[in-house]
């Protein structure tokens, strides 16, 4: 068993790069692929119960606990401790005020929560599913450190061709998730291995059996209504604020941003705000223009900012080369749409993602009604919990008998 489960990790570079390639591999992930989690750490004893933490209903043994701050989900025989979901919703937190340059206070905690919740379940069912394929096996035993290395290396040369040239060797790569996310190299590494997991078991068990074939018809009525998407373009005209990002950064971003919400004009804003053109701050209110195939060439994620944005569409604040920037786009000049022929291809990758989507879901789904999963949080909480009867339950009274009609009645 344990060949064949490497011999299938061996093979984990080119299904990621295949995923990679059709736009769904790699939280894409197929789109919808959640964010990693992490099992109850068994080498642990539990902690004890907290007063007053929720803990489930008529919990069946064997399940393995880690009560440290009560119980936020039970997945299987697992557990997704409060205190786990705390750490992963601030990590989503640390990811949102580094690449928005938001208060950490200005971020509703509890709409973060549910939603992380249920990817860590969903997540935690696809890691189970796959490991109970190799009984008495660990995850260490299925994804070796080597192939989380050359994942590392991968994921690193992805980075510096999006732009991001700080990033260079794996020690910088382990920096930038300890500086970000407040993760241990440990953690990374077994994050990776579980994605590396999951991502093995959505390959060989739903997206490997998917039928590829995207009829003629169906590509063509694709293209009849999303030909808008196909029209390429020439040129963008747009305007900007740039930010230092230094000690005075966070008062002129939340100024910025606080006028974009109230609706002021974004030049009037880029006038008083912007720290380009000190010697005048008119030109701060330009209108850059630049052939679409030139924006390649800034720095990262400024190409990704600008090509998302539709006429009229704001952005920000997003870091780039020492400074937080703004963007609003004015116009789109575009040039003439691709034929059908050229959009083909393009039209039947996106039809397959939409496949694996719905495959996705309905693999969750499935895995649910064999697996016992139970929520103690939000609004989903009663329903996830077992009913308990309240107080004695009685057998119900037997029936009157009538009394005999008496005879010649």
């Amino acid at each position: 068993m344990l060949s064949k489960a490497r011999l299938l990790i061996l093979a984990g570079p080119v299904l990621f790069l295949a995923a990679t390639l059709s736009g769904c591999g790699g939280s894409e992930k197929v789109s919808v692929a959640p964010p990693v989690t992490t099992f109850a750490a068994p080498e642990k004893p539990p902690a004890k119960k907290e007063a007053g933490a929720e803990a489930p209903v008529g919990g069946a043994p064997g399940i393995e606990e880690n009560r440290t701050g009560g119980i936020a989900a039970i997945v299987g025989n697992k557990v997704i401790s409060r205190s786990r979901l705390r750490k992963k919703v601030d990590q989503r937190i640390l990811a949102i005020v580094a690449r928005q340059q938001v208060s950490p206070a200005a971020i509703n905690r509890r709409q973060q929560e549910l939603p992380i919740l249920l990817e860590m379940v969903n997540k935690e069912l696809i890691i189970q599913a796959q490991m109970a394929v190799y009984p008495g096996k660990e995850i260490e035993d299925l994804v070796v450190l080597d192939n989380v290395m050359a994942w590392v290396d991968r994921d690193i040369q992805k980075r510096r061709k999006a732009g991001q040239k700080g990033v260079t060797t794996r020690q910088d790569y382990f920096d930038i998730q300890k500086n970000e996310l407040g993760l241990s190299r440990e953690e990374v590494v077994r994050e990776i291995r579980e994605k590396m997991l999951s991502e093995m078991y959505l390959w060989q068990e739903v997206y490997g059996k998917l039928d590829t074939f995207i009829p003629p018809s169906e590509s063509r009525a694709y293209y009849r209504s999303h030909r808008e998407e196909f029209t390429p373009p020439q040129e963008v005209h747009y305007q900007r604020i740039k930010i230092f990002d230094n000690a005075d950064a966070f008062e002129a971003v939340q100024s910025v941003r606080q006028g974009l919400q109230e609706g002021k004009a974004f030049s009037a804003l880029a006038m008083a705000h912007s720290e380009e053109f000190q010697g005048n701050p008119k030109l701060r209110a330009t209108v850059f223009k630049n052939k679409f195939s030139e924006l390649d060439d800034f720095p990262f994620p400024i190409p990704v900012i600008l090509k998302s944005l539709r006429e009229g569409q704001h952005s920000g604040p997003d870091r780039a080369q020492g400074a937080f920037w703004f963007f609003r786009m004015k116009e789109i000049i575009k040039g003439e749409p691709k034929t059908y022929k050229e959009a083909q291809g393009t039209i039947e990758n996106r039809l397959l993602i939409a496949r694996r989507k719905v495959a996705y879901g309905q693999l969750i789904e499935r895995l649910k009604s064999s697996t016992r999963v139970e929520v103690y949080l939000g609004s989903q909480a009663a329903a996830a919990r077992p009913k308990k009867p309240v107080g004695p339950v009685l057998a119900p009274k037997p029936a009157k008998k009538k009394p005999a009609a008496p005879a010649g009645s």
